[in-house]
């Protein structure tokens, strides 16, 4: 009743890369972005065997794309951070 589909929308209202539905997006700082992006790069590396790194956990490139992936996701949808 309440919900409307994307499509009802006027297209002035449609959805927009910073807005979807009722969730404000906003980009992460520089800071979040840097460690996110050190993080993926240290995974493909150490996946790839470009750099030894030494095994602390089991899938250790998987664990560190995912925390990457987190604190990127932290960073945009949470404000200032």
């Amino acid at each position: 009743m309440g919900h409307r589909r994307l499509s009802d929308r006027p297209a002035h209202q449609a959805m927009s890369a910073h807005r979807i539905g009722n969730m404000r997006l906003s980009p992460p700082t520089l800071f979040l972005f840097l460690i996110s992006l050190i993080l993926a790069i240290l995974a493909m590396v150490t996946k790839l065997g470009y750099l030894p790194v030494p095994r602390y956990l089991p899938h250790q490139e998987y664990w560190l794309a995912i925390t990457a992936y987190l604190i990127l996701t932290v960073g945009v949808l949470f404000r200032g951070l």
